[in-house]
């Protein structure tokens, strides 16, 4: 049996103003060449922009998901995001900010940074197989 990597994604708005956007889903079945994958929780702080740890075996091409889980303490701001940058400064170059709650699918081929915006930080969750 071939090594597949399935995507799906899903978008799909009804706000109260009139605005509606019709879910629309793809998916999307390759074959892999590779065969290393994990999963893994990361605490991601504040204090300055961290990498994102993906396990050693993947070191090219991959997909990559993550998932903001929530604060890392109890009390914390129900607004807290996770900004997801290609710099180590977490500052500059930042292409998603993630909600609670929320999770992004993406294909880098480099090194992938977070900072948290709260002073708890923020708990995040990595899925991850090499192409």
């Amino acid at each position: 049996m071939a090594h597949e990597i399935t995507t799906i994604t899903k978008l799909y708005c009804d706000n109260s103003v009139g605005g509606y956007l019709p879910s629309h889903t793809v998916s999307k079945t390759i074959a892999q060449v590779g065969f290393q994958l994990g999963d893994a929780t990361q605490t991601i702080t504040n204090a300055s922009a961290q990498v994102i740890v993906v396990p050693a075996g993947i070191t090219g091409d991959r997909f990559l998901e993550i998932t903001h889980l929530g604060v890392t303490s109890t009390g914390a701001a129900t607004t807290s995001y996770v900004n997801v940058s290609i710099d180590n400064a977490g500052t500059k170059y930042v292409f998603s900010k993630l909600a609670k709650s929320s999770s992004i699918l993406i294909q880098p081929t480099g090194a992938i940074y977070a900072a948290a915006s709260a002073a708890d930080g923020a708990m995040i969750q990595i899925r991850v197989c090499d192409v």
